[in-house]
């Protein structure tokens, strides 16, 4: 069975699409309190370790999406993996 094509605009994967999204907020509100806070603020390192974590999980995701792309090319004609 053959897969209808997509649009441009459609995700392989809209969840990790959407999360990568809400992440890369997270990643752009810690810099900007970053930029508004003083360095020897006691808040700072666990800013920064938000946004650490932010970054790890969208990069994560984002792999996940392209190994979601090749396994669904390299399986096309046969069964759907998902």
């Amino acid at each position: 069975m053959q897969r209808p094509k997509k649009n441009w605009y459609e995700p392989e994967c809209p969840l990790a699409h959407a999360l990568i999204n809400k992440l890369s907020a997270m990643i752009g509100h810690c810099d900007l309190l970053r930029q508004e806070m003083p360095e020897d603020s006691p808040i700072v390192e666990r800013v920064v370790l938000v946004q650490g974590l932010a970054k790890s999980m969208a990069a994560d995701l984002a792999e996940f999406q392209c190994e979601l792309i090749r396994l669904r090319t390299t399986n096309q004609g046969k069964a759907s993996i998902v």
